[in-house]
């Protein structure tokens, strides 16, 4: 599934629809919602995010024996000014390092060539995987309403495509698509900057890979997670500005936590 925030990012800037910047999207914290409203689960996601090893920072060094240290940095690929605000924070240490690496500097829509090319290729359905195989006729009609502004396509066309990249349409925050258009976001300021400075920048992730994660899911998983998409439609904005919260305070435990947790809904 981490493979997923990084297909999030090249969508956000591939094929939202031009627009003003937006300073705020909105959203509420569901964590605070779930502390009032649910705390028998806050307790048991608490306990949960105690148990994951260093899921109290944002930030993470690494060193084997006596060697050089890496540094590893927690980010969201948004434009919100809050995660631009720690490329400030972490700009210093970018600066001495001798080499830099983001997930995929490739897959860039300001940079169109064979990366780019090679994902949007696997987004088209085979005839075994369209919706229509899977869906109920009012389920591929909400799905196609709602993805067709998000990827600029007629409904009709929306159809034709893979349950893995309408599942991640469907799990964005249209406002903050809209703001990447005009605004930088923060794994393409921390490339530039390396790029600047003249140090080796490198990809964590091939597009092979990425291609490889999307798509290796069975058929039945994915439409699991269009449907999971599509029911909690109307939370995209609360569940950024949730996830935003938590990356900011550095509690990276709690929002693994939360992504493995199955009573969301409940908060609609």
């Amino acid at each position: 599934m981490r493979y997923f925030f990084m297909a999030l990012l090249l969508f956000a800037g591939a094929f939202a629809p031009a627009a003003a910047a937006e300073t705020a999207c909105g959203g509420v914290d569901l964590i605070a919602r779930m502390k009032k409203e649910e705390p028998e689960s806050y307790a048991r996601l608490a306990a949960e995010a105690k148990q994951i090893p260093f899921g109290d920072a944002r930030y993470f060094r690494i060193r084997k024996g006596d060697g050089p240290a890496s540094h590893i940095f927690g980010t969201m690929h948004v434009s919100d000014p809050r995660a631009l605000a720690w490329v400030k924070q972490i700009e210093p240490v970018v600066l001495r390092s001798r080499r830099v690496a983001t997930e995929n500097h490739e897959m860039d829509a300001e940079k169109p060539g064979l990366p780019l090319f090679k994902f949007f290729a696997m987004m088209v359905a085979k005839p075994d995987e369209l919706l229509s195989n899977y869906l109920k006729p009012d389920e591929i009609e909400r799905v196609a309403n709602a993805a067709a502004p998000l990827l600029s396509l007629s409904p009709a066309a929306v159809t034709r495509l893979r349950p893995w990249i309408l599942f991640l349409m469907l799990s964005l925050s249209p406002c903050d698509m809209r703001r990447t258009i005009s605004e930088d976001f923060v794994d393409r300021i921390i490339e530039r900057r390396a790029v600047a400075e003249g140090l080796p920048l490198h990809n964590l992730e091939s597009v092979d890979d990425m291609i490889a994660a999307l798509t290796a899911p069975a058929m039945e998983t994915q439409i699991d997670l269009l449907r999971s998409a599509l029911n909690t439609l109307d939370m995209v904005e609360d569940m950024q500005e949730t996830s935003l919260r938590m990356l900011d305070r550095g509690e990276t435990g709690l929002l693994f936590a939360l992504a493995r947790d199955t009573s969301l809904p409940t908060l609609k």
